[in-house]
C-alpha cells in the first residue's frame, strides 16, 4: 500500500474513533467496552441532533468565541448575522483533525449561512471584528 493511503487510512481510523468514542489502542476495537447503565442516566434529555436545531450564540464581540455541536450525518447550516451598524467576520473553525478555519463575512444588518458536513466534530465560531455578531446553528 502506498504511504499516501496508508496515511489516509490512518487519519479515517482515529476520525472515526473520535466520533464513536472509542479509543483505538493496540487490541483495536476488542479493548472497547460498552458504556454503564448508571452513565447513561446521567445524560441530559436532549440529544445531540435535537441540540444542534436549538443552537444560537448570545451577541458576540471582539474576539467572543462559542462553541456549537455538528449534525453527525449530514450538514449543519451555520448563519452568521452582523448587527446594523459595521458588516463583520467570523472565523469558523472545525475540531476536526486537520481541519482549517474558514471566514465567513457579512454585510451591516445581513446574514450569510454556510452548510458543512462537520461529521459531528462540535465548531468553533468567534467574532474576529469589532462589530457585534450573533450566530445561529441548524
Amino acid at each position: 500500500m502506498p504511504r499516501a493511503s496508508l496515511r489516509r487510512l490512518a487519519v479515517a481510523l482515529s476520525a472515526i474513533s473520535v466520533v464513536s468514542g472509542l479509543g483505538l489502542g493496540p487490541a483495536g476495537l476488542a479493548q472497547a467496552s460498552p458504556r454503564p447503565a448508571t452513565a447513561a442516566a446521567a445524560q441530559p434529555a436532549l440529544s445531540a441532533p435535537v441540540r444542534v436545531a436549538a443552537t444560537q450564540s448570545p451577541p458576540l464581540y471582539y474576539h467572543d468565541a462559542y462553541n456549537f455541536p455538528t449534525w453527525l450525518f449530514g450538514r449543519t447550516r451555520l448563519c452568521v448575522t452582523a448587527g446594523y451598524s459595521a458588516a463583520g467576520t467570523a472565523r469558523v473553525q472545525s475540531s476536526a483533525p486537520l481541519a482549517a478555519p474558514e471566514y465567513v463575512s457579512v454585510a451591516a444588518g445581513q446574514t450569510r449561512c454556510i452548510e458543512r458536513w462537520w461529521g459531528g466534530f462540535p465548531v468553533n465560531a468567534m467574532n474576529i471584528t469589532y462589530s457585534r455578531l450573533t450566530v445561529k446553528a441548524s
